[in-house]
């Protein structure tokens, strides 16, 4: 599904270069970081595409997300997502808990994709990167996923190499955090005349 290259960058290659233990305590860290919050929302940008994707991302626990990205939009009130497509004013309905969508979250990245994964750790400059292989018989549809972490534990780019060999890139920006975003932000009333695709 198109949609589902929104959530990845194009992958930039480093050395592994930090023992299991390490990359424990990071996915740790950074766990525990987002799963304080109550809310965010960020910059996103899609580097390398012409012309660039960009917008603004919102999250709310429990898996509650919006992306606003240029003529696209992604939304979920945590049990459904509605990828809409603006300009040609097309919806496509589906279940939050779908392989196509499960990307999306920041809990799927960090809680169900790392217990089925082998987690590593690399550096870039002053951010750490969480490097995600999935195991033989996992299910997952993606070969390697990185995410950038900062000094905060806040991911600032996340990469994904899917199983086709594509690979995706977005960078995450200007955090705010706990600004007690309602949960109208994340539900999504069809427009009139949209074409739709039920997929529930």
């Amino acid at each position: 599904m198109k949609y589902f290259k929104i959530i990845s960058l194009l992958i930039t290659l480093f050395s592994v270069n930090a023992f299991s233990g390490d990359a424990d305590q990071l996915l740790k860290n950074v766990r525990d970081k987002y799963n304080k919050l109550n809310d965010f929302s960020a910059g996103i940008m899609q580097e390398g595409k012409n012309p660039a994707l960009k917008g603004i991302v919102y999250y709310k626990n429990e898996n509650k997300f919006y992306f606003d990205l240029n003529n696209m939009a992604i939304i979920s009130d945590g049990e459904t997502v509605w990828n809409h497509n603006k300009k040609a004013n097309k919806v496509i309905i589906n279940d939050a808990v779908s392989d196509e969508n499960s990307i999306f979250s920041f809990k799927t990245l960090l809680e169900v994709y790392p217990s089925k994964c082998s987690v590593s750790t690399a550096s870039d400059g002053n951010l750490n990167i969480l490097i995600l292989s999935p195991n033989a018989g996992s299910g997952f549809n993606f070969k390697e996923a990185r995410l950038w972490v900062n000094q905060e534990n806040l991911v600032e780019k996340v990469a994904v190499t899917m199983l086709s060999s594509d690979s995706f890139e977005f960078r995450f920006s200007n955090y705010k955090l706990n600004r007690g975003i309602p949960d109208s932000r994340f539900v999504f009333k069809i427009p009139k005349g949209s074409s739709i695709i039920d997929l529930r």
